[in-house]
């Protein structure tokens, strides 16, 4: 009886969520070519090294403080030129250039794991945004996991993008033009959300960027773990991932999303 009930557990996930090996998605590898890294990477590279030896000794909630923190103040000593308006409800901040069109907007979703980060970790994006492209940018302070379910913060955006549709940052004024952007973990919830929306015959954001997206939580494609060596950023943090059976990691993935 126990037998039957362990390859239950081991296989409700396929049956029930319908995981498929994603792995023959992965492209073949591009040939590497060796040059010397610019300074701008290799202050970026100090970076990292410096946020993983600042976590490196904590554990729990203290480790994910520290995280939220270093991210936070990453980009205290920007030059912002850009006004920042604060946003109560939904929670974030408008971003401002000189000259704004208000009704062409940018409804943008930081990444950072669904753990960390914020508007004032992505300024540094944000503001470039808003100078570049003279729209109006919406950075959304959606809710995070572990405090709240992964879903109560793609509830954010769902809400974020119809509020923004109608809202600018000087009231009531109907969106002429509207853009969803997000980097790493908000790139994957602008993908969901622009599936959403068709799903839900909902208006269409007008273009979408997605940098750098999470695209496969089921953890099957060969680079997710190859790369983990290599990748200055998430390998430290992510390299236990890589041992770990796929079986249970699925489950493990299920769990901390509370799916």
């Amino acid at each position: 009886m126990w037998e039957s009930s362990v390859l239950l557990f081991w296989w409700w996930p396929f049956f029930l969520f319908g995981i498929r090996d994603l792995s023959h998605l992965d492209n073949d590898r591009h040939p590497v070519r060796e040059q010397s890294p610019s300074e701008g990477l290799k202050q970026v590279l100090a970076q990292i090294r410096e946020l993983h030896e600042t976590v490196k000794p904590l554990k729990g909630k203290a480790k994910l403080k520290a995280l939220r923190h270093f991210m936070d103040h990453l980009n205290d000593d920007l030059e912002i030129t850009a006004e920042i308006r604060p946003q109560s409800q939904p929670a974030g901040e408008w971003v401002l250039a000189p000259g704004a069109d208000t009704t062409r907007r940018i409804l943008y979703i930081h990444g950072g794991g669904w753990l960390v980060g914020s508007p004032r970790s992505h300024r540094a994006i944000t503001e470039r945004l808003a100078q570049k492209t003279g729209a109006a940018v919406f950075s959304l302070d959606y809710r995070l996991m572990p405090e709240h379910r992964f879903m109560d913060g793609m509830e954010d955006c769902r809400e974020a993008y119809r509020w923004q549709l109608e809202n600018g940052p000087n009231g009531p004024e109907p969106a002429s033009f509207m853009v969803v952007a997000g980097d790493s973990a908000g790139g994957s919830h602008t993908l969901a959300l622009i599936a959403w929306l068709r799903d839900q015959n909902l208006r269409q954001a007008d273009a979408a960027v997605a940098l750098a997206p999470s695209t496969d939580l089921t953890l099957t494609a060969p680079s997710n773990r190859e790369n983990l060596a290599t990748d200055a950023l998430l390998g430290p943090m992510a390299g236990p991932i890589g041992k770990v059976p796929r079986w249970l990691s699925w489950w493990l993935t299920m769990l901390a999303f509370r799916v």
